[in-house]
Formats: structure tokens, C-alpha cells, sequence
């Protein structure tokens, strides 16, 4: 299990994490961790709600029946998806029901992102097969020198 696994939420989808989850405990631990490591006013008031909760002083109360709202994200909500390939982490807008075509920052690789109904989804592109031996180009080029080379020395 990740040791901050709201390390990439923004304060705005903790609070909405915080009054969604009020009395359960185990999730009010993790914003408490997670609101330790932020110095933001906003995380500061959060994080005296939430140890207030702990405690048994704050508004600890049975949630209340009710469905479940969406939580749109905000104009500048990014998420992290891991490269198909490489491994290496890319930062994607959240923009609903949009296809965006991108590529890996590392290796180049194109990729597709789409975020719907809460979830971003990735779908990479087969990496081209690869046609040269692994050897840089550079040792190509000093090859074919020493080739030249070794034609006019033998002549």
C-alpha cells in the first residue's frame, strides 16, 4: 500500500473526501497523515476538523443517507498516468469526456487519455519495432571511417 495515498489530491477533493467520510476512522487517520505534510491555511483548518473528529470533539456523526454526488474536478485537476513503456510518470489535464492525444515526455510513445464518469483511462500505442541493432550512431559512423580508411591505406 502507497504510505501517502492522498498525496495527489488537491485540498478541495480532501474536504469533499472529509465530509464524505466523517466517521470512518481509518480514512480520517490517512487525511490526518496527509494533512501533516501541507502548510496551506485551508489544509491547516482541515486538518484541526479532522484531528477534532479523532478525538470525539467535532462533528462525528453517522453519515446521513443520501446518494452520492459527483465531485466534477476543477479546471486544473491533473492526474499521473505511468508510461506504457518507459515507466516514467506523464501529468494529464482532467478534462470530462475528452480525448486527448498525447505522448510520453521520457520516450515519446503517443498515447490517448479520456476521463469519464471519475476515471481516466489510457490507451498507449504499440511501440515501433525497432530496427537498428542497439548501437548508437556515432559507432556507425566511426565504422564506416575506418572503412574509407582502411580502403585507401590497402589500395
Amino acid at each position: 500500500m502507497q504510505k501517502r495515498p492522498y498525496f495527489r489530491n488537491s485540498i478541495t477533493e480532501l474536504e469533499a473526501i472529509y465530509s464524505l467520510n466523517a466517521s470512518d476512522r481509518s480514512i480520517l487517520i490517512l487525511l490526518s497523515k496527509e494533512l501533516m505534510h501541507r502548510n496551506t491555511p485551508k489544509a491547516k483548518a482541515l486538518l484541526q476538523k479532522v484531528d477534532k473528529s479523532l478525538i470525539g470533539d467535532g462533528p462525528v456523526s453517522p453519515p446521513t443517507p443520501s446518494i452520492p454526488r459527483k465531485i466534477e474536478p476543477d479546471a486544473s485537476a491533473r492526474v499521473a498516468i505511468e508510461c506504457g513503456h518507459c515507466g516514467e510518470s506523464n501529468f494529464v489535464s482532467v478534462l470530462p469526456d475528452i480525448v486527448q492525444h498525447l505522448s510520453c515526455a521520457h520516450c515519446r510513445t503517443s498515447y490517448e487519455a479520456l476521463y469519464k464518469h471519475g476515471v481516466m483511462r489510457s490507451k498507449f500505442a504499440q511501440k515501433p519495432a525497432n530496427s537498428s541493432s542497439g548501437i548508437p550512431p556515432w559507432v556507425w559512423v566511426l565504422l564506416a571511417a575506418a572503412a574509407v580508411a582502411a580502403i585507401y591505406v590497402f589500395k
